[in-house]
Protein backbone atom coordinates (compact mmCIF):
# COMPACT_ATOMS: atom_id res chain seq x y z
CA UNK A 1 0.00 0.00 0.00
CA UNK A 2 1.57 3.71 -0.89
CA UNK A 3 2.56 5.31 2.18
CA UNK A 4 0.72 8.52 2.98
CA UNK A 5 3.43 10.65 4.76
CA UNK A 6 0.86 13.66 4.84
CA UNK A 7 -1.97 11.87 6.11
CA UNK A 8 -2.24 12.95 9.56
CA UNK A 9 -1.13 16.61 8.74
CA UNK A 10 -3.13 19.51 9.38
CA UNK A 11 -3.97 22.35 6.01
CA UNK A 12 -1.91 24.63 8.20
CA UNK A 13 0.89 22.09 8.35
CA UNK A 14 0.84 21.46 4.80
CA UNK A 15 1.06 24.89 3.64
CA UNK A 16 4.19 25.25 5.75
CA UNK A 17 5.79 22.65 4.52
CA UNK A 18 5.00 23.93 0.81
CA UNK A 19 6.31 27.20 1.87
CA UNK A 20 9.71 25.15 3.06
CA UNK A 21 9.74 23.11 -0.02
CA UNK A 22 9.26 25.10 -3.27
CA UNK A 23 12.13 23.31 -4.62
CA UNK A 24 11.92 19.99 -3.94
CA UNK A 25 10.26 18.19 -6.43
CA UNK A 26 9.81 14.69 -4.79
CA UNK A 27 8.44 17.28 -1.64
CA UNK A 28 5.76 18.73 -3.68
CA UNK A 29 4.78 14.98 -5.66
CA UNK A 30 4.26 14.17 -2.15
CA UNK A 31 2.09 17.19 -0.93
CA UNK A 32 0.39 17.22 -4.46
CA UNK A 33 -0.80 13.42 -3.80
CA UNK A 34 -2.18 14.06 0.02
CA UNK A 35 -3.88 17.52 -1.47
CA UNK A 36 -5.85 14.99 -4.14
CA UNK A 37 -7.40 13.38 -1.66
CA UNK A 38 -8.57 16.56 0.40
CA UNK A 39 -11.81 18.78 -0.97
CA UNK A 40 -11.39 21.53 0.90
CA UNK A 41 -11.43 25.44 -0.39
CA UNK A 42 -7.84 25.65 1.30
CA UNK A 43 -6.83 22.45 0.32
CA UNK A 44 -7.80 23.08 -3.39
CA UNK A 45 -5.82 26.66 -3.81
CA UNK A 46 -2.26 24.58 -1.94
CA UNK A 47 -2.73 22.28 -5.04
CA UNK A 48 -3.04 24.37 -7.86
CA UNK A 49 0.25 26.57 -6.12
CA UNK A 50 1.87 22.97 -6.21
CA UNK A 51 0.88 22.56 -9.50
CA UNK A 52 1.98 25.97 -10.95
CA UNK A 53 5.28 25.42 -8.87
CA UNK A 54 6.15 22.23 -10.73
CA UNK A 55 5.62 23.78 -13.93
CA UNK A 56 8.09 26.24 -12.80
CA UNK A 57 10.99 23.67 -12.03
CA UNK A 58 10.37 21.69 -14.82
CA UNK A 59 7.40 19.28 -14.53
CA UNK A 60 4.34 20.43 -16.43
CA UNK A 61 2.83 16.87 -17.03
CA UNK A 62 2.42 16.54 -13.21
CA UNK A 63 1.29 19.60 -13.09
CA UNK A 64 -1.35 19.29 -15.61
CA UNK A 65 -2.07 15.99 -13.97
CA UNK A 66 -2.62 18.07 -10.63
CA UNK A 67 -4.69 20.64 -12.47
CA UNK A 68 -6.88 17.97 -13.85
CA UNK A 69 -7.79 15.92 -11.26
CA UNK A 70 -8.61 19.22 -8.70
CA UNK A 71 -11.29 20.24 -11.60
CA UNK A 72 -12.71 16.58 -11.67
CA UNK A 73 -13.17 16.94 -7.75
CA UNK A 74 -16.52 15.76 -6.87
CA UNK A 75 -19.42 17.65 -6.78
CA UNK A 76 -22.02 18.09 -4.24
CA UNK A 77 -25.12 16.18 -4.52
CA UNK A 78 -27.99 18.53 -5.53
CA UNK A 79 -31.03 18.94 -2.57
CA UNK A 80 -33.88 16.54 -3.60
CA UNK A 81 -37.32 17.93 -3.94
CA UNK A 82 -38.68 20.87 -6.41
CA UNK A 83 -36.03 23.44 -4.83
CA UNK A 84 -33.13 21.38 -6.59
CA UNK A 85 -30.60 23.20 -8.90
CA UNK A 86 -30.86 22.44 -12.56
CA UNK A 87 -28.16 20.49 -14.32
CA UNK A 88 -25.65 23.09 -16.21
CA UNK A 89 -22.79 22.08 -18.33
CA UNK A 90 -20.42 22.74 -15.96
CA UNK A 91 -19.55 20.08 -13.89
CA UNK A 92 -18.02 21.67 -10.75
CA UNK A 93 -18.35 25.53 -10.87
CA UNK A 94 -21.88 25.63 -10.11
CA UNK A 95 -21.82 22.91 -7.17
CA UNK A 96 -20.94 23.89 -3.33
CA UNK A 97 -17.91 21.81 -1.57
CA UNK A 98 -18.82 18.75 0.33
CA UNK A 99 -16.35 16.29 2.56
CA UNK A 100 -15.02 13.70 0.51
CA UNK A 101 -13.90 10.20 1.58
CA UNK A 102 -10.92 10.41 0.24
CA UNK A 103 -12.19 9.21 -3.60
CA UNK A 104 -10.23 10.71 -6.48
CA UNK A 105 -8.89 9.83 -10.05
CA UNK A 106 -5.65 9.05 -8.97
CA UNK A 107 -5.57 7.19 -5.72
CA UNK A 108 -3.72 4.62 -4.74
CA UNK A 109 -6.55 3.20 -2.25
CA UNK A 110 -10.12 3.83 -2.74
CA UNK A 111 -12.67 3.96 -0.49
CA UNK A 112 -14.66 0.89 0.31
CA UNK A 113 -17.77 0.25 -1.50
CA UNK A 114 -20.63 -1.80 0.22
CA UNK A 115 -21.42 -5.98 -0.26
CA UNK A 116 -25.12 -4.51 -1.38
CA UNK A 117 -25.86 -8.22 -1.27
CA UNK A 118 -25.04 -7.99 2.90
CA UNK A 119 -24.95 -4.22 3.50
CA UNK A 120 -21.52 -4.65 4.77
CA UNK A 121 -18.20 -2.87 3.33
CA UNK A 122 -16.04 -4.50 0.29
CA UNK A 123 -12.74 -4.84 0.77
CA UNK A 124 -10.67 -3.41 -2.08
CA UNK A 125 -7.08 -4.07 -3.23
CA UNK A 126 -4.00 -2.47 -2.29
CA UNK A 127 -3.56 -0.70 -4.91
CA UNK A 128 -5.22 0.68 -8.02
CA UNK A 129 -3.85 1.73 -11.26
CA UNK A 130 -5.39 5.57 -11.61
CA UNK A 131 -7.55 6.76 -14.60
CA UNK A 132 -5.64 8.35 -17.68
CA UNK A 133 -7.50 10.63 -19.54
CA UNK A 134 -4.70 12.80 -20.39
CA UNK A 135 -4.35 11.66 -24.39
CA UNK A 136 -7.96 12.69 -25.38
CA UNK A 137 -7.86 14.07 -28.96
CA UNK A 138 -10.40 14.70 -31.17
CA UNK A 139 -11.12 11.42 -33.50
CA UNK A 140 -12.31 11.89 -36.97
CA UNK A 141 -13.78 9.72 -39.67
CA UNK A 142 -11.93 9.46 -43.09
CA UNK A 143 -14.42 10.05 -45.85
CA UNK A 144 -15.43 6.72 -47.23
CA UNK A 145 -14.82 6.05 -50.78
CA UNK A 146 -18.63 5.40 -52.31
CA UNK A 147 -19.17 3.31 -55.58
CA UNK A 148 -22.10 4.49 -57.63
CA UNK A 149 -25.41 2.40 -57.60
CA UNK A 150 -26.68 0.82 -54.28
CA UNK A 151 -23.28 1.28 -52.30
CA UNK A 152 -23.64 5.09 -52.62
CA UNK A 153 -27.37 4.77 -51.50
CA UNK A 154 -27.16 2.99 -48.53
CA UNK A 155 -24.29 5.14 -47.73
CA UNK A 156 -25.97 8.25 -47.85
CA UNK A 157 -29.18 6.21 -46.33
CA UNK A 158 -26.36 5.51 -43.16
CA UNK A 159 -25.92 8.84 -42.99
CA UNK A 160 -28.86 9.82 -42.43
CA UNK A 161 -29.55 7.14 -40.05
CA UNK A 162 -26.50 8.26 -38.06
CA UNK A 163 -27.54 11.54 -37.28
CA UNK A 164 -31.02 10.89 -36.21
CA UNK A 165 -31.40 11.94 -32.90
CA UNK A 166 -32.75 10.00 -30.31
CA UNK A 167 -34.23 11.74 -26.87
CA UNK A 168 -33.27 10.46 -23.48
CA UNK A 169 -35.81 8.25 -21.98
CA UNK A 170 -38.80 10.08 -20.47
CA UNK A 171 -38.54 8.99 -16.08
CA UNK A 172 -42.75 8.78 -16.22
CA UNK A 173 -42.66 6.49 -18.52
CA UNK A 174 -39.45 4.06 -17.00
CA UNK A 175 -42.40 3.78 -14.19
CA UNK A 176 -44.35 2.19 -16.02
CA UNK A 177 -41.87 -0.99 -16.88
CA UNK A 178 -40.19 -0.65 -13.07
CA UNK A 179 -37.47 1.37 -14.05
CA UNK A 180 -36.10 4.44 -12.39
CA UNK A 181 -34.38 8.03 -13.74
CA UNK A 182 -31.74 8.86 -11.30
CA UNK A 183 -30.12 12.02 -11.83
CA UNK A 184 -26.52 12.15 -11.21
CA UNK A 185 -26.17 15.68 -9.86
CA UNK A 186 -28.85 14.57 -6.93
CA UNK A 187 -26.66 10.68 -6.29
CA UNK A 188 -23.48 10.99 -7.72
CA UNK A 189 -22.85 7.27 -7.38
CA UNK A 190 -27.04 5.91 -6.65
CA UNK A 191 -25.85 2.46 -6.46
CA UNK A 192 -24.07 2.89 -3.42
CA UNK A 193 -27.21 4.90 -2.06
CA UNK A 194 -29.59 1.90 0.16
CA UNK A 195 -32.51 3.47 -1.16
CA UNK A 196 -31.54 1.95 -4.71
CA UNK A 197 -30.24 -1.91 -3.65
CA UNK A 198 -32.20 -5.05 -4.41
CA UNK A 199 -35.70 -5.14 -2.21
CA UNK A 200 -38.56 -7.69 -2.62
CA UNK A 201 -38.58 -10.17 -5.28
CA UNK A 202 -35.79 -8.63 -7.52
CA UNK A 203 -33.08 -11.21 -8.16
CA UNK A 204 -30.37 -8.75 -9.42
CA UNK A 205 -30.13 -4.98 -10.34
CA UNK A 206 -28.59 -3.48 -13.05
CA UNK A 207 -27.72 0.65 -14.30
CA UNK A 208 -27.49 2.27 -17.53
CA UNK A 209 -25.60 5.62 -16.56
CA UNK A 210 -25.87 8.04 -19.64
CA UNK A 211 -22.35 9.70 -20.10
CA UNK A 212 -23.34 13.34 -20.34
CA UNK A 213 -26.37 15.08 -22.31
CA UNK A 214 -26.43 17.07 -25.46
CA UNK A 215 -29.23 19.76 -26.18
CA UNK A 216 -30.70 17.79 -29.22
CA UNK A 217 -32.42 21.93 -30.41
CA UNK A 218 -29.41 23.45 -29.96
CA UNK A 219 -27.19 20.63 -31.66
CA UNK A 220 -29.67 20.46 -34.34
CA UNK A 221 -29.50 24.29 -35.12
CA UNK A 222 -25.60 23.81 -35.02
CA UNK A 223 -26.02 21.46 -37.84
CA UNK A 224 -28.50 23.18 -40.27
CA UNK A 225 -26.21 26.16 -39.88
CA UNK A 226 -23.71 24.64 -41.27
CA UNK A 227 -25.65 22.70 -44.25
CA UNK A 228 -28.92 24.64 -44.67
CA UNK A 229 -32.03 21.97 -45.37
CA UNK A 230 -35.16 23.55 -46.86
CA UNK A 231 -36.89 21.63 -44.42
CA UNK A 232 -35.44 23.12 -41.53
CA UNK A 233 -39.15 24.51 -40.53
CA UNK A 234 -40.21 20.23 -39.62
CA UNK A 235 -36.40 20.14 -37.63
CA UNK A 236 -37.51 23.05 -35.22
CA UNK A 237 -39.65 20.61 -33.45
CA UNK A 238 -36.10 18.36 -32.30
CA UNK A 239 -36.50 18.63 -28.75
CA UNK A 240 -34.71 16.99 -25.62
CA UNK A 241 -31.75 15.98 -24.65
CA UNK A 242 -29.54 12.94 -26.05
CA UNK A 243 -26.61 11.38 -24.51
CA UNK A 244 -23.29 10.85 -25.49
CA UNK A 245 -22.87 7.37 -24.28
CA UNK A 246 -23.58 4.89 -22.45
CA UNK A 247 -22.28 2.18 -20.00
CA UNK A 248 -24.28 -0.33 -18.47
CA UNK A 249 -23.16 -1.66 -14.71
CA UNK A 250 -23.99 -3.98 -11.88
CA UNK A 251 -26.11 -3.38 -8.75
CA UNK A 252 -22.12 -2.08 -7.26
CA UNK A 253 -21.25 0.36 -9.70
CA UNK A 254 -18.74 -1.94 -11.55
CA UNK A 255 -18.68 -1.75 -15.55
CA UNK A 256 -19.89 -4.95 -17.24
CA UNK A 257 -17.67 -6.10 -20.66
CA UNK A 258 -19.03 -5.46 -24.03
CA UNK A 259 -21.91 -3.56 -22.51
CA UNK A 260 -20.57 0.15 -23.69
CA UNK A 261 -22.76 2.16 -26.54
CA UNK A 262 -21.55 5.40 -28.37
CA UNK A 263 -24.40 7.85 -28.98
CA UNK A 264 -24.70 7.81 -33.08
CA UNK A 265 -25.76 11.57 -33.09
CA UNK A 266 -23.25 12.46 -30.74
CA UNK A 267 -20.58 11.28 -32.12
CA UNK A 268 -22.35 12.79 -36.03
CA UNK A 269 -22.50 16.33 -34.31
CA UNK A 270 -18.93 15.85 -33.74
CA UNK A 271 -17.94 14.85 -37.33
CA UNK A 272 -20.61 17.41 -39.13
CA UNK A 273 -18.67 20.16 -37.26
CA UNK A 274 -15.18 19.62 -38.35
CA UNK A 275 -16.47 19.27 -42.02
CA UNK A 276 -16.39 15.79 -42.34
CA UNK A 277 -19.68 14.53 -43.94
CA UNK A 278 -18.49 12.18 -46.22
CA UNK A 279 -17.01 10.14 -43.40
CA UNK A 280 -20.57 9.65 -41.17
CA UNK A 281 -21.12 6.15 -43.02
CA UNK A 282 -18.50 5.31 -41.18
CA UNK A 283 -19.70 5.28 -37.69
CA UNK A 284 -19.60 1.66 -37.14
CA UNK A 285 -15.51 2.22 -37.09
CA UNK A 286 -15.45 5.25 -34.97
CA UNK A 287 -17.97 2.89 -32.46
CA UNK A 288 -15.56 0.32 -32.02
CA UNK A 289 -12.39 2.61 -32.00
CA UNK A 290 -13.93 4.81 -29.03
CA UNK A 291 -15.80 2.06 -27.21
CA UNK A 292 -12.70 0.52 -26.89
CA UNK A 293 -10.81 3.38 -25.63
CA UNK A 294 -13.49 4.55 -22.72
CA UNK A 295 -13.62 0.09 -21.57
CA UNK A 296 -10.37 0.49 -21.41
CA UNK A 297 -10.03 3.39 -19.09
CA UNK A 298 -13.42 2.51 -17.09
CA UNK A 299 -12.57 -1.46 -16.62
CA UNK A 300 -10.00 -1.49 -13.99
CA UNK A 301 -9.68 -4.31 -11.99
CA UNK A 302 -7.44 -4.94 -8.30
CA UNK A 303 -4.71 -6.95 -7.47
CA UNK A 304 -7.05 -9.82 -7.27
CA UNK A 305 -8.67 -9.21 -11.07
CA UNK A 306 -11.89 -7.93 -9.56
CA UNK A 307 -13.40 -5.27 -11.71
CA UNK A 308 -13.75 -1.69 -9.40
CA UNK A 309 -16.67 -0.01 -8.90
CA UNK A 310 -17.03 3.38 -11.15
CA UNK A 311 -16.73 6.86 -8.90
CA UNK A 312 -18.43 10.11 -9.58
CA UNK A 313 -14.77 11.02 -10.72
CA UNK A 314 -14.66 8.93 -12.93
CA UNK A 315 -17.45 9.78 -14.34
CA UNK A 316 -17.15 12.85 -14.79
CA UNK A 317 -13.20 12.52 -16.61
CA UNK A 318 -14.78 10.04 -19.02
CA UNK A 319 -17.47 13.02 -20.08
CA UNK A 320 -14.75 14.94 -20.32
CA UNK A 321 -12.64 12.56 -22.40
CA UNK A 322 -15.68 11.96 -24.46
CA UNK A 323 -16.23 15.84 -25.21
CA UNK A 324 -12.66 16.16 -27.09
CA UNK A 325 -12.54 13.07 -28.75
CA UNK A 326 -15.96 13.25 -30.02
CA UNK A 327 -15.37 17.22 -31.07
CA UNK A 328 -18.41 18.49 -29.10
CA UNK A 329 -18.41 21.96 -27.82
CA UNK A 330 -17.67 22.14 -23.97
CA UNK A 331 -20.14 24.49 -23.09
CA UNK A 332 -22.82 22.62 -24.73
CA UNK A 333 -21.94 18.63 -23.03
CA UNK A 334 -24.13 18.66 -19.66
CA UNK A 335 -22.41 17.39 -16.85
CA UNK A 336 -23.02 14.50 -15.09
CA UNK A 337 -26.18 13.09 -17.08
CA UNK A 338 -28.22 10.60 -15.47
CA UNK A 339 -28.96 6.60 -14.54
CA UNK A 340 -31.37 4.13 -15.08
CA UNK A 341 -31.90 1.40 -12.39
CA UNK A 342 -33.03 -1.50 -13.92
CA UNK A 343 -34.46 -4.04 -11.50
CA UNK A 344 -34.39 -7.78 -13.16
CA UNK A 345 -36.77 -10.88 -11.69
CA UNK A 346 -37.04 -14.14 -12.34
CA UNK A 347 -34.45 -16.61 -13.67
CA UNK A 348 -33.15 -13.98 -16.44
CA UNK A 349 -30.17 -12.17 -15.25
CA UNK A 350 -28.65 -10.72 -18.26
CA UNK A 351 -27.14 -6.84 -18.64
CA UNK A 352 -29.52 -4.98 -20.56
CA UNK A 353 -29.03 -2.59 -23.46
CA UNK A 354 -30.20 1.29 -23.59
CA UNK A 355 -33.69 1.37 -25.89
CA UNK A 356 -33.79 4.28 -28.53
CA UNK A 357 -29.91 4.67 -28.60
CA UNK A 358 -29.79 5.00 -31.83
CA UNK A 359 -31.47 3.95 -35.14
CA UNK A 360 -32.78 0.38 -35.64
CA UNK A 361 -31.28 0.55 -38.92
CA UNK A 362 -27.97 1.40 -39.05
CA UNK A 363 -26.61 -2.39 -38.14
CA UNK A 364 -28.78 -3.62 -40.84
CA UNK A 365 -27.72 -1.21 -43.43
CA UNK A 366 -24.06 -1.94 -42.87
CA UNK A 367 -24.52 -5.22 -43.50
CA UNK A 368 -26.79 -4.86 -46.65
CA UNK A 369 -23.59 -2.33 -47.80
CA UNK A 370 -20.86 -5.24 -46.75
CA UNK A 371 -22.97 -7.36 -48.70
CA UNK A 372 -22.93 -5.86 -52.40
CA UNK A 373 -19.14 -5.24 -52.09
CA UNK A 374 -18.68 -8.88 -51.32
CA UNK A 375 -20.95 -10.19 -54.10
CA UNK A 376 -22.86 -12.14 -51.84
CA UNK A 377 -26.73 -10.06 -52.46
CA UNK A 378 -30.05 -12.25 -51.67
CA UNK A 379 -32.70 -11.72 -54.03
CA UNK A 380 -34.66 -10.10 -51.67
CA UNK A 381 -32.06 -7.63 -51.21
CA UNK A 382 -31.16 -7.00 -54.70
CA UNK A 383 -34.83 -6.43 -55.84
CA UNK A 384 -35.52 -3.75 -52.70
CA UNK A 385 -32.05 -1.94 -54.04
CA UNK A 386 -33.73 -2.07 -57.77
CA UNK A 387 -30.42 -3.67 -58.83
CA UNK A 388 -32.58 -6.87 -59.89
CA UNK A 389 -35.86 -7.04 -62.35
CA UNK A 390 -38.75 -6.68 -61.51
CA UNK A 391 -42.58 -7.54 -62.53
CA UNK A 392 -44.33 -4.78 -64.67
CA UNK A 393 -46.64 -3.30 -62.28
CA UNK A 394 -50.21 -3.32 -62.23
CA UNK A 395 -53.27 -1.52 -60.61
CA UNK A 396 -55.64 -3.38 -59.15
CA UNK A 397 -58.48 -0.53 -58.92
CA UNK A 398 -58.88 -0.54 -62.52
CA UNK A 399 -58.08 -4.36 -62.94
CA UNK A 400 -60.27 -5.87 -60.56
CA UNK A 401 -59.85 -9.29 -62.38
CA UNK A 402 -56.32 -9.18 -60.59
CA UNK A 403 -57.61 -9.51 -57.59
CA UNK A 404 -60.70 -12.04 -58.35
CA UNK A 405 -57.52 -14.17 -59.19
CA UNK A 406 -55.76 -13.37 -55.51
CA UNK A 407 -59.28 -14.83 -54.50
CA UNK A 408 -59.86 -17.97 -55.62
CA UNK A 409 -60.50 -20.36 -52.88
CA UNK A 410 -57.47 -22.30 -54.24
CA UNK A 411 -55.00 -19.61 -53.05
CA UNK A 412 -55.96 -19.31 -49.82
CA UNK A 413 -53.85 -20.36 -46.52
CA UNK A 414 -55.32 -22.99 -44.56
CA UNK A 415 -53.74 -21.68 -41.60
CA UNK A 416 -54.54 -18.28 -39.46
CA UNK A 417 -52.34 -17.05 -36.70
CA UNK A 418 -54.15 -17.98 -33.68
CA UNK A 419 -55.67 -14.89 -31.26
CA UNK A 420 -58.89 -14.98 -29.32
CA UNK A 421 -61.82 -12.94 -30.70
CA UNK A 422 -60.19 -12.14 -33.89
CA UNK A 423 -62.20 -10.95 -36.28
CA UNK A 424 -62.15 -12.06 -39.97
CA UNK A 425 -60.16 -10.17 -42.52
CA UNK A 426 -61.30 -7.83 -45.06
CA UNK A 427 -61.50 -8.53 -48.47
CA UNK A 428 -58.08 -6.38 -49.47
CA UNK A 429 -56.31 -8.19 -46.32
CA UNK A 430 -57.13 -11.54 -47.78
CA UNK A 431 -56.08 -10.30 -51.05
CA UNK A 432 -52.42 -9.33 -49.85
CA UNK A 433 -51.95 -11.94 -47.76
CA UNK A 434 -52.98 -14.71 -51.05
CA UNK A 435 -50.37 -12.86 -53.55
CA UNK A 436 -47.85 -12.91 -51.00
CA UNK A 437 -47.62 -16.53 -50.37
CA UNK A 438 -47.17 -16.76 -54.04
CA UNK A 439 -44.87 -14.00 -54.49
CA UNK A 440 -42.57 -15.84 -51.82
CA UNK A 441 -42.95 -19.30 -53.05
CA UNK A 442 -40.20 -18.82 -54.69
CA UNK A 443 -38.14 -16.20 -53.51
CA UNK A 444 -38.48 -12.57 -54.30
CA UNK A 445 -40.07 -9.68 -52.43
CA UNK A 446 -43.59 -8.29 -51.31
CA UNK A 447 -43.97 -4.70 -50.07
CA UNK A 448 -47.21 -3.79 -48.12
CA UNK A 449 -48.07 -0.06 -47.53
CA UNK A 450 -50.42 1.23 -45.52
CA UNK A 451 -51.18 3.73 -42.58
CA UNK A 452 -50.71 2.73 -39.07
CA UNK A 453 -53.76 0.85 -37.67
CA UNK A 454 -55.08 -0.88 -40.91
CA UNK A 455 -53.73 -4.51 -40.34
CA UNK A 456 -50.21 -4.80 -41.68
CA UNK A 457 -48.89 -6.91 -38.58
CA UNK A 458 -52.04 -8.99 -38.88
CA UNK A 459 -50.87 -9.89 -42.43
CA UNK A 460 -47.37 -10.43 -41.09
CA UNK A 461 -48.55 -13.14 -38.73
CA UNK A 462 -51.15 -14.83 -40.97
CA UNK A 463 -47.74 -15.67 -43.28
CA UNK A 464 -45.92 -16.85 -40.33
CA UNK A 465 -48.71 -19.11 -39.93
CA UNK A 466 -48.48 -20.36 -43.12
CA UNK A 467 -44.64 -20.76 -43.12
CA UNK A 468 -45.11 -23.30 -40.04
CA UNK A 469 -47.75 -24.96 -41.62
CA UNK A 470 -45.70 -25.66 -44.94
CA UNK A 471 -42.59 -26.94 -42.45
CA UNK A 472 -45.01 -29.56 -40.84
CA UNK A 473 -46.06 -30.83 -43.86
CA UNK A 474 -42.54 -31.27 -45.41
CA UNK A 475 -41.60 -32.66 -42.15
CA UNK A 476 -44.19 -35.20 -42.40
CA UNK A 477 -42.72 -36.80 -45.26
CA UNK A 478 -39.63 -37.91 -43.64
CA UNK A 479 -39.80 -42.01 -41.94
CA UNK A 480 -37.47 -40.95 -39.34
CA UNK A 481 -36.61 -38.03 -37.23
CA UNK A 482 -32.67 -38.57 -38.18
CA UNK A 483 -34.16 -37.49 -42.01
CA UNK A 484 -35.38 -34.23 -40.98
CA UNK A 485 -32.06 -33.84 -39.29
CA UNK A 486 -29.96 -34.22 -42.18
CA UNK A 487 -32.05 -31.88 -44.31
CA UNK A 488 -32.15 -29.30 -41.43
CA UNK A 489 -28.69 -28.76 -42.49
CA UNK A 490 -29.82 -28.21 -46.05
CA UNK A 491 -32.64 -26.28 -45.73
CA UNK A 492 -30.81 -23.49 -43.69
CA UNK A 493 -29.59 -21.31 -46.32
CA UNK A 494 -33.14 -21.32 -47.11
CA UNK A 495 -34.79 -20.77 -44.14
CA UNK A 496 -32.39 -17.17 -43.68
CA UNK A 497 -33.56 -16.36 -47.01
CA UNK A 498 -37.19 -16.09 -45.57
CA UNK A 499 -36.67 -14.72 -42.79
CA UNK A 500 -34.90 -11.90 -45.03
CA UNK A 501 -38.32 -11.75 -46.91
CA UNK A 502 -40.18 -11.30 -43.82
CA UNK A 503 -38.16 -9.00 -42.52
CA UNK A 504 -38.21 -6.40 -45.56
CA UNK A 505 -42.09 -7.37 -45.84
CA UNK A 506 -42.55 -6.06 -42.18
CA UNK A 507 -40.13 -2.85 -42.64
CA UNK A 508 -41.81 -1.87 -46.14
Amino acid sequence: MTTRRYSRSSIEELERQFASSKDDRIMLNELGGELERRNTNRAKALAKKVAEQLAVIGQPKSAEKLARAQQLAPIARAPEGPSAAPRTPSSTTNSPQFQSNGSSASNSSPPPTVDHERNTPAKHSKSVTPLDFEDATPQFAPAMEVKPGPDSVLAAWLTLEVLAPQALPDARELETIERTLVALEEYPEPWKEPRFWRRGKERAVHWMVYLGELDLAKATEAILKIYPDDAADERSDVRGNTTLAVMVLDSHGRPVEDKTFLSSFAWGYGQVRAGRLKGLASFPEGERAIKAGLEKRLIRQDEEGKILPLTQVDILGAIAWLTKVLNLPDEEVIRPGVAIRVPQRGAYNEAPEPELLNSFFINDLVKARAAFGSGQVGRALSAFMGTALTKERQDVVRNRDIVTKALMPARMPLTRWPGPGRHPLVLMQQAAINHSVAELSDGGMVAINGPPGTGKTTLLRDIVAKVVLDRALAMSKFDKPAQVMARAEATLQELVGMFERVFLLQNS
